[in-house]
């Protein structure tokens, strides 16, 4: 979504003659009959301008989308100077570099195959260590190689520090005193003297661990005469605010630094688990296996390797059999979670042979309690498969004991296991209701048995699935239960929705069976039953909410209207616009929707948290279109309500579960 806001900007820029691109576009004209010179881009648009004085260019179609940016078909049109209207059509190959555009590449409308692979070989390449602090080094090395000390005092802040921790040359400089010692800096070495900086690893957007040279240049042989390891942090303005600096042979020391300060900073939210994995990893550098769950997950995606999937023991000592010297340390960290990371690793070493060798993988872990419990390996460009893997185990899941028991229950279907099934069910209590049309019917003790024993008579080929719909508490699901025909092409025979009751020994002691449109229903009981545990604080506030989303299932556009009246909506969500709207500016979105997904309703899937004004929730949005196209939109929804009126709505994407309970959070705070 990042990747396309910067693209459509850049158009819409272009489109009011605003768009002047930086000096460091790199821009290639690909087509044969170019009239310009590929490096020079405002001189390009300049002169199509001069043509074309009314030039605008809408973005047609587009063939690829991806982190890195975009393959797209423009259409261009405009008047020359002679009346002469023309409109012509070219491919555009565009990169996007943080908020902006870095590369463009222009090709023929026909040669969109060629662009496409140009596109695959540019998205394919290892992205580059960098972040906020290696740019604010580049420049700083920049400042120091033109002896301009001012240009250099301005890229740091005026409480900041620096620390050198290295032997000999243990010193403090902050406040003031850092003035001075960069002063000392740039009087001690002599004019000949240039300063080289290689980025070793990053941390978040603000830390970084380099390597830092400084070359005598007026030896030929350009020696070292000074080099050493710096961890610097920058702030959000991109000032230098502390650096410490180690021996070059201190790494260790060097990555303990760089890593508490990520704990402090931006993984402060995660903090415990990048200690988890930061520990880890230093234990295989003392060739001691990190603790590891029973179930250990290991996987190795990369389609070249030296060791099969496994033991995680083995592996590890065939390697280091195998070389004797390796080491590992993590470049950089592309995600992290309570769940785990996504890190880039580089790894160092010599082969019994004497063959020295230094390569880079991506390595996705994951944590439960204290110890590790999956390790999934990617090939170094195969960064978006590895973030993608991760976004799907870290999506939130609904699971509680009562789904655990639908699950188990439908497991000992499959096996054809009666006894299993009905061990299940809580015997002194369960009981069985099916509330759907034309098949009413309700059973318990005997009665139960009877009816277990009637579905087992089912064709063995029929195999049943479970879906979670939506959970309350620890003891209560709804899920869509469907029987497959296996020997028919997989057809559904049968479906219906589940409501599942569990005691606190986890077995179940009520099963109600819905038609599988009756959602309303469904959700209906399964709130009441959920009123009625005691665990509900609120129930006006739950009872408020769920009567708004029958009405929406229902369609029923005046009540919904009449229930929500004067309330606001704000959308949080990346593809959407900003700003606070009310949810009657909103109305002609849900009506559209309604029309275009004739089915239209609303799954609360889970109550994340609720008070005296209101609720957090898993919602989805589903249906199936007028083409017949099924429909599912995850998103968390904030609802504020006063007595049995709702006063306001706040949607967030999934990914922002966090921020919407933050936002809960802030509007529960006593004004």
């Amino acid at each position: 979504a990042h990747t396309w806001s910067v693209i459509a900007r850049t158009y819409a820029e272009f489109n009011r003659h605003g768009l002047v691109p930086e000096p460091d576009w790199v821009s290639v004209d690909h087509r044969q009959g170019a009239l310009f010179a590929s490096s020079d881009v405002n001189a390009s648009i300049r002169a199509s301008r001069e043509l074309t004085p009314d030039l605008g260019i809408y973005i047609e179609s587009v063939h690829r989308l991806s982190d890195l940016g975009a393959v797209v078909t423009n259409t261009s049109v405009g008047t020359a100077h002679e009346g002469f209207a023309a409109e012509w059509r070219m491919i555009q190959l565009l990169t996007v570099d943080g908020d902006r555009i870095g590369r463009l590449e222009m090709f023929d409308e026909a040669d969109l195959d060629a662009a496409l692979v140009r596109f695959d070989e540019l998205d394919r390449q290892p992205q580059l260590l960098e972040n906020t602090a290696t740019r604010t080094w580049a420049r700083l090395a920049d400042a120091f190689n033109r002896r301009d000390l001012d240009g250099f005092l301005a890229l740091t802040t005026a409480d900041g520090g620096i620390d050198d921790r290295r032997k000999g040359l243990r010193a403090l400089f902050d406040g003031p005193m850092r003035r001075e010692g960069v002063r000392a800096l740039f009087d001690a070495p002599p004019s000949s003297w240039r300063m080289e900086v290689e980025p070793i690893a990053i941390r978040g957007s603000r830390l970084s661990l380099t390597r830092e040279r400084y070359r005598d240049t007026d030896d030929a042989d350009r020696p070292v005469v000074a080099e050493l390891l710096t961890v610097m942090e920058v702030t959000d303005g991109d000032l230098v605010h502390e650096t410490v600096d180690f021996d070059v042979d201190d790494t260790e020391a060097a990555f303990e630094e760089l890593d508490a300060r990520y704990i402090a900073g931006e993984a402060a939210a995660h903090g415990r688990t990048w200690s988890l994995i930061s520990e880890g990893f230093a234990a295989l550098n003392r060739r001691e296996v990190p603790a590891t769950t029973l179930d250990f997950v290991n996987v190795d995606h990369r389609p070249v390797t030296a060791v099969e999937p496994g033991d995680l023991v083995a592996n590890l000592r065939a390697v280091w059999d195998q070389v004797p010297d390796i080491s590992l340390y993590l470049e950089a960290v592309h995600r992290l979670s309570d769940l785990g990371a996504v890190v880039t690793q580089a790894v160092h070493g010599t082969s019994q042979e004497g063959f020295e060798a230094e390569w880079r993988e991506i390595h996705l872990v994951t944590i439960e309690g204290e110890l590790f419990n999956r390790s999934e390996m990617f090939d170094e460009a195969d960064l978006d498969a590895a973030l993608a893997r991760f976004d799907e185990l870290n999506a939130p899941t609904l699971e509680n004991a009562a789904t655990r028991a639908r699950a188990r229950q439908a497991e000992a279907f499959n096996l054809r296991n009666l006894d299993g099934f009905l061990a299940g069910y809580s015997t002194a209590e369960a009981r069985y209701e099916d509330r759907r049309k034309g098949l009413r019917d309700d059973a318990a003790g005997p009665g139960l048995t009877k009816r277990a024993r009637a579905l087992f008579e089912a064709p063995k080929r029929w195999r049943t699935e479970m879906e979670p719909v939506a959970i309350r508490g620890p003891r209560l699901a709804l899920t869509r239960d469907r029987y497959r025909d296996t020997d028919s092409d997989r057809t559904i025979t049968a479906e219906h929705l589940t409501l599942t009751e569990v005691g606190d020994d986890d077995l179940v002691y009520r099963t109600e069976l819905f038609d599988p449109d009756d959602i309303n229903g469904a959700i209906g009981e399964l709130t009441a039953r959920w009123i009625a545990s005691g665990d509900v604080a609120h129930p006006h506030v739950i009872e408020a909410v769920c009567r708004l989303i029958e009405t929406v299932n229902s369609h029923e556009w005046d009540a919904f209207a009449t229930l929500s009246a004067g309330a606001t909506y704000v959308n949080h969500r990346q593809l959407s616009s900003p700003g606070v709207e009310t949810i009657a500016d909103h109305m002609p979105s849900i009506r559209t929707m309604a029309s275009l997904v004739p089915d239209y309703w609303v799954e609360l899937a889970e109550v994340l948290t609720h008070s005296p004004i209101g609720v957090v929730g898993d919602v989805v949005l589903r249906g199936t279109s007028t083409d017949g196209l099924a429909i599912e939109i995850p998103l968390v929804m904030l609802v504020v309500v006063d007595r049995d009126r709702v006063t306001g709505f706040e949607a967030f994407d999934p990914d922002q579960r966090d921020m919407a309970l933050a936002r809960f959070e802030a509007l529960n705070q006593p004004t």
